[in-house]
């Protein structure tokens, strides 16, 4: 006969269980959210179709970044010529986030872009074949064209084929060398295709131009300067493969595995150099790519890794891709607080989301800012401290008296002189 104590227990156990039983199952439908990083590096390298893969994930499991899942899968729809499915899912986007967020506007915009710049297409089309071949006319339209499909279409094979029509048509003129030097820029820094791009830059030579020699000049002194950054990138990738002491055994395995203590801080400076010379090249997809590989092989060791989570924010910032610079510093600012850039991280969020016109936090991190560096050493410092300061004075300020700050009436699209009008 069991005593009462464990009559009592056994009881317990029986009620506990199935509460364990319901816990460990909710647990195990709960849904994690999903990384949304890997759909962004496949983004970045033109992997278009595995980077909707990830996207199509996160728009489905995280109510978080649905949306904005959604723009970047419109975004792929749009390189690859897709226009109907790109505005669908930019329209979705519209339909979905507060009319005033920066993701809203930007899906506004792209669905404009891209419905100007078919009619742009046609519209042009129409003008050049009813204008005569070879005059100064027909070439200015050509021109106009393969802008539109590089700017708003983001078409860069048609570009190149609108610019080459310049330069048969009109061989020899200052039009057909500048389209010329456009089907280079667009091979070196939207397609990132040296080995294409270089003999197109190179017949911007004197056989061709014979009177443009200051054209000839600035390409040559282009193809000088790419060369030996591209020497340089090759020469320090070379170093980093022979440092290796052996092949790791383990796929997690980190720098000091790979290439020993001693050669490890060699290692990290030729990353540094080979990411500054990408940079240099404004091939931003390679800087990112050196960034993330090194913080992979060297997450927390070493200065640079601080100088690689800080440099992505930097790369995304002047690419124009504000979202995920602020997602970047913030990265950086958790893992590095205390590294001597952190205060230009706190400037750079706040100055992106600015720009994302979000002033109530741009404000936020302006005070934060000022309230953390009140005093500066360094001149660039300075330049920051006294910059973030006009800008709490004027997003700070409330002209009509009417208790509304006057980030929070441009939040609201209201007016700061009329104390009449005012958020609700």
């Amino acid at each position: 006969m069991l005593c009462p104590e464990n009559t009592k227990s056994g009881s317990t156990i029986k009620l506990f269980l199935p509460i364990l039983a319901i816990a460990i199952l909710w647990a195990g439908c709960v849904i994690k959210p999903v990384d949304f990083s890997p759909g962004l590096a496949k983004f970045d390298v033109g992997q278009y179709g595995e980077a909707m893969l990830v996207f199509q994930e996160v728009a489905d499991k995280d109510s978080g970044k649905a949306n904005r899942a959604r723009f970047y899968i419109g975004e792929c729809y749009k390189y690859q010529s897709k226009y109907d499915m790109a505005i669908e899912q930019f329209q979705m986007v519209v339909d979905t986030e507060p009319p005033r967020s920066y993701l809203a506007n930007q899906a506004r915009d792209r669905i404009s872009q891209i419905k100007e710049g078919r009619k742009d297409v046609e519209r042009l089309g129409v003008l050049f074949h009813s204008s005569k071949l070879g005059d100064e006319k027909a070439a200015d339209y050509l021109m106009e064209r393969g802008l539109v499909y590089e700017t708003k279409l983001g078409d860069y094979e048609s570009a190149i084929k609108s610019y080459r029509q310049v330069v048969d048509e009109c061989p020899g003129t200052k039009k057909a060398a500048q389209a010329q030097i456009n089907i280079g820029n667009i091979c070196f820094y939207r397609l990132y295709d040296y080995v294409r791009g270089w003999p197109e830059f190179r017949k911007v030579n004197a056989e061709n131009y014979p009177a443009l020699t200051y054209r000839i000049s600035e390409v040559e002194k282009l193809l000088r300067e790419t060369n030996r950054l591209r020497q340089e990138i090759s020469k320090n990738m070379s170093f980093i493969k022979k440092a290796q002491k052996r092949r790791p055994m383990s796929k997690i395995a980190k720098g000091y595995e790979i290439y020993g203590g001693v050669k490890s801080a060699d290692v990290a400076t030729a990353y540094m150099a080979i990411a500054k010379a990408w940079k240099q090249l404004r091939n931003y997809p390679k800087v990112l790519e050196v960034y993330r590989t090194f913080i992979e092989q060297f997450p927390f060791t070493l200065l640079q890794a601080s100088e690689s989570r800080y440099g992505i924010g930097e790369v995304y910032q002047e690419w124009g891709r504000y979202m995920e610079a602020v997602d970047a510093y913030k990265v950086y600012m958790e893992f590095h607080p205390t590294h001597y850039r952190i205060h230009e991280a706190i400037y750079n969020v706040a100055r992106s989301y600015e720009i994302m016109e979000d002033y109530e936090k741009a404000y936020k991190m302006y005070k934060k800012y000022c309230d953390t560096y009140s005093e500066a050493s360094r001149l660039q410092e300075v330049s920051l401290l006294q910059d973030a300061r006009l800008k709490l004075q004027k997003y700070g300020a409330d002209k009509d008296q009417d208790g509304f700050l006057h980030y929070m009436e441009l939040m609201e699209g209201t007016s700061d002189t009329d104390p009449n009008e005012h958020p609700e």
